[in-house]
């Protein structure tokens, strides 16, 4: 749609081509800068705003290098700053492969830089760039705010049969089709929390939704709260319950069965001796009567 200098404010998405993470503060001025005045500071302090920062990728393939942790740490309290309420996730590098275990990236070949890295080289920058983005969530986690959310996810992992036809030709830029398949891992992944694992590729997986009982994107906050079950623990708790809801069912026929003797006999002994005392004491009391119970009646 063009850069962020030709955009009207009112347009909310900074993202540049080829940024890095040295940009990201800039970026994050800009941003608050849109929403501030695009808003109330009234109507602004009563929403909540989730703002997404995907980083990494490009920066990856130009410099193979880490990311510029300081510069991500001021862009997220510049955002905290300036937004009342804010829930931000910061997405690393995209990470696409050709099978659900994610064994090869298709990111390396189509990129100058990581092309001729070793892949423990590779390895070792990947694992720089997970701890990096963990270390700046515990810092903001460990102070926690009331008004703000933030959550890391080092990397943007889908896997595909198909994984080169989810990028630009030669380069290491998902397109539209590509897109598509991020946004749907992203959704699964807010909504299930980090227990999310493909197990299929993504053109088969469903969306997932919301829990009725705890309709929230999963955040530190509210984990221990909203619990997820995979699919085979769901199946196993449903064998489970209902496994011991037969066992119980037939417990409880089975002692029915068992004692059901013991309660027909006292209700039948019961009902005897109701009727022989009350017969008796209606026959004497007749006996005791001198006249007829129609004798008085008019007409007789």
């Amino acid at each position: 749609m063009g850069t962020t200098g030709i955009l009207p404010p009112y347009q909310f998405n900074v993202a540049e081509t080829g940024a890095t993470t040295d940009d990201m503060y800039a970026q994050a001025t800009t941003l608050v800068n849109h929403i501030t005045s695009r808003y109330d500071p009234e109507e602004l302090a009563e929403r909540w705003v989730m703002i997404f920062i995907t980083i990494g990728t490009e920066e990856l393939c130009q410099k193979c290098g880490e990311p510029n942790t300081d510069m991500l740490r001021r862009a997220i309290i510049t955002l905290k700053r300036g937004i009342p309420k804010a829930f931000v996730v910061l997405i690393g590098p995209v990470y696409v492969a050709k099978n659900p275990a994610l064994t090869f990236s298709l990111l390396k070949p189509r990129c100058a830089c990581l092309r001729y890295l070793s892949e423990t080289r590779l390895s070792q920058i990947q694992l720089i760039w997970r701890e990096s983005y963990i270390k700046i969530e515990k810092e903001f986690i460990a102070r926690n705010y009331q008004n703000f959310a933030f959550l890391t996810l080092p990397y943007l992992r889908i896997s595909s049969r198909r994984p080169e036809l989810l990028f630009i030709s030669e380069k290491p830029i998902l397109n539209r089709h590509g897109h598509t398949y991020a946004a749907k891992w992203l959704w699964n992944r807010l909504i299930s929390g980090p227990r999310y694992n493909v197990s299929v590729p993504l053109s088969e997986e469903l969306f997932y939704c919301p829990a009725m009982d705890c309709p929230y994107f999963r955040t530190s906050a509210n984990l221990l709260q909203c619990n997820t079950f995979t699919k085979s623990e769901y199946e196993q708790l449903l064998v489970t319950t209902t496994s011991k809801s037969t066992v119980t069912r037939n417990y409880r026929l089975e002692r029915m069965q068992q004692y059901i003797v013991w309660w027909i006999i006292p209700t039948i002994a019961c009902a005897t001796m109701s009727v022989l005392f009350f017969g008796t004491l209606f026959y004497c009391h007749g006996m005791k009567s001198a006249k007829g119970r129609f004798e008085d009646a008019p007409g007789v």
